[in-house]
């Protein structure tokens, strides 16, 4: 995401400058954060002046624990055993997913399979996800924690938005994650919604989430709902 406004600032019609706010919604949300916490190493000639975060995937090792109770969502596990196993050389999808799941993953990878096809093909599997627990492994388990957002303080001030209502997000994972951007001394101004859907919840805040970005270009003070 960092990477994003320094490419931009290659392309004069862009007209992009060193002052940013990011924003990400689900696994873009996630990114947003991470952006937010590697920020001043990773692009020290930007100023991040804030991070908009909504329903954000986070405390990935309670969502692997909870992960064998919403079959339904099996596929969600697919990528994230993918995204490590092909981030991280030590990690291999054959240690800790079934061989069903193995099978089927490699041949919808094989046929370039798409969400859809993906999400449908998670459905339809039965049996287990995981062959192994991945939080017996420490290889697995270390990956996940540091994979997590909001153990390391974020300089710029954080809009985290929320529904209770979330089905893809839920809510308490991101109660937790709050939890510890308080702690860490993140700047976090928490939002909570009802009756919204994961993608309603960002598109029902867009005029919020102007405002709070505007405030933050304009240098007015970020609030606070930390205790």
């Amino acid at each position: 995401m960092l990477d994003i406004v320094k490419a931009a600032q290659q392309i004069e019609e862009a007209g992009a400058g060193d002052r940013v706010v990011v924003w990400g919604l689900s696994q873009g949300g996630h990114a947003a954060l991470f952006a937010g916490e590697l920020a001043p190493t990773w692009a020290p000639a930007l100023e991040v002046l804030g991070v908009v975060s909504v329903a954000p995937a986070s405390e990935l090792k309670t969502v692997v624990m909870t992960g064998p109770l919403f079959p339904r969502l099996r596929f969600f596990f697919w990528f994230l055993g993918l995204g490590l196993e092909a981030a991280y050389s030590e990690l291999s999808m054959d240690d800790v997913f079934d061989a069903a799941t193995i099978n089927t993953v490699d041949a919808l990878n094989e046929e370039e399979a798409c969400y859809e096809e993906m999400e449908a093909a998670g459905i339809e599997l039965e049996g287990p996800i995981f062959a192994m627990d991945p939080l017996e492994s420490s290889a697995w388990s270390d990956r996940l924690l540091e994979s997590s957002p909001g153990y390391v303080r974020t300089e710029a001030p954080i809009l985290m938005v929320q529904s209770e209502d979330d089905p893809s997000t839920p809510v308490l994972l991101t109660n937790v994650l709050v939890d510890h951007l308080c702690a860490v001394g993140s700047q976090t101004d928490y939002r909570l919604f009802e009756g919204l859907g994961h993608d309603e919840t960002s598109r029902a805040n867009v005029p919020l989430m102007l405002e709070w970005t505007a405030d933050r270009f304009a240098g007015t003070d970020a609030t606070s709902t930390c205790h």
